[in-house]
């Protein structure tokens, strides 16, 4: 800490001489963190043989399309002269970003103006100072579970989870893609393993597909937050749901136009208005188990978590139907030695194939959830 300390003694001195040109070429139009807000979320799942639900701490970035995606501008701007802000999404067909920026055609084409004391028009190049009244709302969409969120465009493209390459070691790292134009990946871990997933894609009218996979058996909430800047204007909350490896639950959002200065009331009613229900498949036999709607409270109960995850168990097993009471779901579960042939012919709607390690990992969670009961 002293060495930095000395080290931003110098620089915070530092000035350039005023007849040295000083040039910023800096991009903007992609969300970049700002900073952090702390709140919390209500986190379901089975404690002790029995449902609950609780309140616990979280926090989220707050992120601005004021910068390039890791800076923002008034960092990269600081002690310049001339600044040449760049759209990234308006050049070289989105693809420029903070780590190649250098190597952009409108970059190089900025610099020899720069250079050669020319103006050449370049669409999405603003010279001179951004006006940050451009600053444009967004859309959070979270998970706060052991899910695995993903969002697809009307276009196809993708923002979440992809799988790492092939002989990765397991949980060594989260492989993602953010192919949907201005979208933003953060993942956040934990203490009990699961993870806070969350996805940003802009409020620009999209009508986006929203796929949620289970990776683990408890219970998850899913959020929808519209941000203005760092502010958040609007939020929804589907909260106290069950899910289990084979869960898949899907939805839409597409909303309504956001306007600056509307009155709160009527700005949050048009939000709830745009918002659809989340239907929920618990044990991945293609049959819709749960309608959720948003800010409702959880009909959830331990018996009828029990039911789900006895309906999981024989989706696993071919739908073959056990009549005895719930605690027999322990021994029902345990006979799954063969999950791996199994699970590859259950009509699942994940992105990728179960594979051996899957039906290995599906089998040893509900064995040690069982266990509990005993």
């Amino acid at each position: 800490m002293d060495r930095a300390r000395s080290l931003h003694d110098m620089l915070d001195t530092f000035s350039w001489h005023p007849h040295i040109a000083r040039f910023a070429i800096v991009g903007w139009n992609t969300l970049t963190t700002t900073g952090i807000t702390y709140s919390s979320s209500r986190h379901c799942g089975m404690s002790f043989a029995l449902w609950k639900c609780v309140t616990l701490p979280t926090h989220i970035q707050n992120k601005s399309i004021m910068g390039d995606g890791t800076v923002m501008i008034e960092s990269a701007v600081d002690a310049s002269s001339t600044q040449a802000s760049i759209d990234l999404q308006a050049v070289d067909g989105g693809k420029t970003s903070h780590t190649n920026i250098l190597e952009s055609k409108t970059t190089q084409s900025i610099v020899k103006d720069f250079i050669e004391k020319t103006t050449t028009y370049t669409p999405g190049v603003t010279i001179g100072k951004l006006d940050f009244s451009r600053e444009r709302s967004y859309i959070a969409i979270s998970t706060h579970s052991p899910t695995e969120p993903h969002v697809y465009d009307t276009q196809g493209n993708h923002v979440g989870h992809v799988a790492p390459p092939e002989g990765t070691e397991a949980g060594l790292y989260q492989a993602f893609e953010n192919t949907i134009p201005g979208s933003s990946f953060d993942s956040i871990q934990n203490n009990d393993g699961t993870y806070d997933t969350y996805l940003y894609v802009p409020d620009n009218g999209e009508k986006y597909s929203v796929i949620l996979n289970g990776t683990g058996l408890g219970g998850f909430t899913y959020d929808v937050d519209r941000f203005q800047g760092s502010t958040m204007v609007n939020h929804a909350e589907y909260a106290g749901l069950p899910v289990t490896p084979l869960t898949v639950a899907s939805t839409t959002v597409q909303l309504a136009p956001y306007v600056a200065g509307n009155d709160v009331n009527i700005q949050n009613a048009s939000f709830v208005g745009s918002l659809k229900p989340l239907v929920i498949d618990v044990n991945g036999d293609g049959q819709t188990d749960i309608t959720a709607v948003h800010d409702a409270t959880t009909t959830m109960t331990t018996e009828s978590y029990m039911e789900m995850l006895k309906k999981t168990c024989e989706t696993i097993h071919h739908g073959k139907k056990n009549k005895n009471n719930l605690i027999t779901i322990s021994s029902y579960c345990k006979d799954i030695q063969d999950i791996p042939k199994r699970i590859d012919t259950i009509k699942h709607h994940n992105f990728r194939k179960p594979t051996d390690n899957d039906g290995k990992e599906i089998g040893d969670m509900i064995k040690g959830f069982v266990a509990q009961f005993e």
